[in-house]
């Protein structure tokens, strides 16, 4: 019997997929920030600043309530040579209102105190996936249902404080939730080349003594293995993060701004359940009837469509079925993130940002690689008056994997991608009120293992991911 080919192999190592909390820059929020990268926390003087840097907050200079949403979110992954020639690709997208907030300055009760809160999303997913390849020349069969819905949501509250006409401090508090639910059901099946009695090594050899009887000496069988599997996991986990910063006007045109945040789970889990099957079956092609009747109909139907056998009677050899629960925690460590900024405002008409983001480790972590590695990011961004109405405002940053690569020696299955994305938004200013439209593009490259133990080489990968976003303001 041919050995079934790795894209087969997928059935019983496949990664589970689930909403990206590997990256940090999926979506960014603030009306102002998405334009200009997400680089932001040395200005950070709007709403948004309970997440970039509650100390902006203190250099606000009116109330305000801003809102922006995402039209739509789409990304693509594609991997590589899943067999020789053969590319295999998953599609997301989601639809959800980025970031709501307002600001309101609070000099009655201490000159210049701001507080200000937010309700944002900075992740979410929605997949309905639907794949099925047929090769009649290699006798493959392969069928993938997906269902992912996911994403984060997050309350925040912060209050900012300028000390002085040059220094701020400030205060946030964030309390987010995470969630995941997948539903993903795969079938596979892997037909052979026609084999006979005389045939020496061969599943379907111990068939022989149940249709020895009614077969001829020159009967011919074909065998296959086909392969299903159903996995349902749900992951949640409540968090707060509190966050404090600092920021510095220097001179009249040059701002520097520093915040430090703590990631601290409250609850969270992981649930998780597999189903699986596997059948190895023979299929005597020669008009010989199936003595036993033992193998399912829908396993017969599944993995007759596509192939080239006709007027098959299936006889099952073996059969085996595994189920599993899994109910544990992911994880509680703590995980600290910071952001270092530096803003340059050349000129009334033309500001300058750039950003350094860090994120921290988690090391205790045993589930679903949920267990992270340091890493940084970087972002730059412009804000230009085209005219005193129109801001033009651009963005380029960086949002890398916090995993390991994938290494088959260390039995490391994940994906691994980092991107690269830019931004750009045009927005409409009056006096008191602004609306604006843009759009965020990322893409990367990586490697993974998608094929998991049965891979010989990592599959290369290529990915991308686009947001169209509209936002509205207004200044009181």
């Amino acid at each position: 019997m041919r050995k079934l080919p790795l894209f087969v192999a997928l059935i019983t190592c496949s990664e589970v997929m689930y909403a990206d909390q590997f990256h940090y820059q999926n979506i960014i929020i603030g009306d102002r920030a998405l334009g200009m990268g997400g680089a932001y926390s040395a200005v950070a003087d709007d709403s948004s600043g309970v997440y970039y840097n509650p100390a902006g907050l203190g250099f606000a200079l009116s109330n305000d309530v801003s809102g922006s949403a995402n039209a739509f979110y789409a990304k693509k992954v594609t991997y590589k040579n899943i067999l020789p020639g053969l590319n295999y690709q998953e599609n997301s997208n989601g639809s959800v209102p980025s970031f709501f907030g307002g600001l309101q300055k609070l000099d009655k009760i201490a000159k210049g105190l701001v507080f200000a809160f937010g309700v944002y999303s900075t992740d979410s997913d929605l997949v309905d996936q639907d794949d099925k390849i047929a090769d009649s020349s290699k006798g493959l069969r392969f069928h993938r249902t997906a269902q992912v819905r996911g994403g984060d949501f997050n309350v925040a509250g912060g209050l900012g404080y300028r000390l002085s006409n040059s220094v701020a401090v400030g205060l946030s508090m964030t309390y987010g939730t995470f969630s995941s639910l997948t539903q993903d059901y795969q079938f596979s099946g892997q037909f052979t080349s026609t084999v006979t009695k005389d045939s020496a090594d061969s599943p379907c050899k111990s068939i022989l003594t149940q249709v020895q009887v009614n077969t001829p000496a020159t009967a011919s069988m074909r065998c296959y293995q086909v392969l299903t599997q159903n996995v349902r996991t749900s992951l949640e986990g409540k968090a707060i993060r509190p966050s404090l910063g600092v920021q510095v006007a220097l001179l009249s045109k040059l701002s520097i701004g520093l915040s430090l945040t703590a990631n601290k789970w409250i609850t969270q889990g992981l649930e998780q359940n597999v189903d699986s099957r596997k059948d190895t079956t023979a299929a005597v092609i020669d008009g010989v009837q199936d003595p036993n009747n033992s193998v399912p109909s829908d396993v017969v139907s599944e993995a007759r469509n596509g192939s080239t056998t006709s007027s098959t009677y299936p006889v099952n050899i073996t059969s085996k079925i595994d189920r599993s629960e899994t109910a544990k925690p992911f994880g509680t460590a703590m995980q600290y993130s910071g952001r270092a900024g530096i803003a340059y405002f050349a000129s009334p008409r033309l500001l300058i940002t750039g950003d350094t983001i860090y994120y921290g480790s988690v090391n205790d972590a045993d589930v679903l690689d949920h267990n992270f590695k340091s890493v940084l990011n970087y972002a730059m961004g412009a804000e230009w008056y085209a005219t005193p109405s129109f801001p033009v405002r651009l963005g380029l940053f960086t949002n890398n994997d916090n995993r390991d690569k994938p290494s088959l020696a260390q039995k490391k299955y994940n994906d691994h991608i980092d991107y690269i994305g830019g931004s750009a938004f045009l927005a409409w200013v009056q006096p008191n009120s602004q609306i604006g439209v843009g759009a965020v593009y990322q893409s990367g490259t990586g490697t993974a293992a998608k094929t998991g133990a049965s891979a010989s080489a990592l599959n290369e990968v290529s990915a991308s991911s686009r947001t169209y976003a509209i936002s509205a303001s207004h200044s009181f």
